[in-house]
């Protein structure tokens, strides 16, 4: 049992020292070399946890999101609330991680800040993006057996869900961004854009999955996220 926690401690050692090099150098310029002699450890230490050094940056991406995966997966699966209820409580507790964990997220988006990188991290994306994908189309298929949502295809719809909210995300971060930076907006004006996007989203929403207004709730989990 030890033993384990060893391996387990010595392994996540290895990530949290390459997280930190990624973001400061960058994941291009950083090098094994440098995770290994950081760490303190052997180079056969390295290979015997990891591949490559893609290898760490994707282990690292997929355990910040596991948690994710495995809340929305434990909602798909509950029986005691609807799917407008679990599709709520997917977006409350999504935001609710990113706000928990937000500089490590800032730290893994920055591992990918060149162009360089694109390619890779769109491949890990795609990757997460199709272990939780399924999840939602049972939320979906759900709704459409208990006549709460009228939809074409679900599986369509449930990529169109993350990626509106992927880009929902990405905008309010480049609002935020500027309104930090003091460049184009101050808070109050941050307050009302973010209202405003929000309010816009949600009504989207509302109209693609034909249900009422105020049917889903968008606005409070991301303003609890960037206030």
């Amino acid at each position: 049992m030890k033993d384990a926690k060893e391996r387990h401690d010595r392994k996540q050692e290895f990530l949290d020292t390459a997280l930190d090099l990624f973001y400061e150098k960058g994941y291009e310029k950083t090098t094994i070399k440098d995770i290994i002699n950081q760490v303190g450890l052997s180079k056969g230490a390295f290979y015997h946890y990891f591949e490559s050094k893609e290898d760490v940056i994707e282990q690292i991406s997929e355990a910040f999101a596991e948690e994710t995966i495995y809340s929305v997966k434990k909602l798909s699966e509950r029986t005691d609330i609807n799917a407008v209820e679990k599709i709520n409580r997917s977006i409350e507790l999504i935001q609710q991680h990113k706000k928990q964990f937000k500089d490590k997220r800032k730290k893994i988006k920055g591992a990918f800040n060149s162009e360089e990188n694109l390619k890779l991290q769109k491949k890990i994306l795609d990757r997460l993006k199709g272990r939780i994908l399924p999840y939602y189309k049972r939320m979906l298929d759900e709704g459409v057996t208990d006549n709460l949502f009228d939809i074409p295809d679900s599986t369509e719809l449930a990529e169109f869900f993350l990626l509106t909210f992927d880009n929902l995300s990405k905008s309010i971060e480049a609002l935020e961004s500027a309104m930090l930076d003091r460049k184009t907006m101050d808070e109050q004006e941050f307050k009302t854009a973010l209202e405003n996007k929000l309010a816009f989203y949600q009504e989207v929403i509302e109209r693609v999955f034909k249900v009422e207004k105020d049917t889903f709730n968008v606005r409070d989990p991301f303003m609890n996220r960037f206030s």
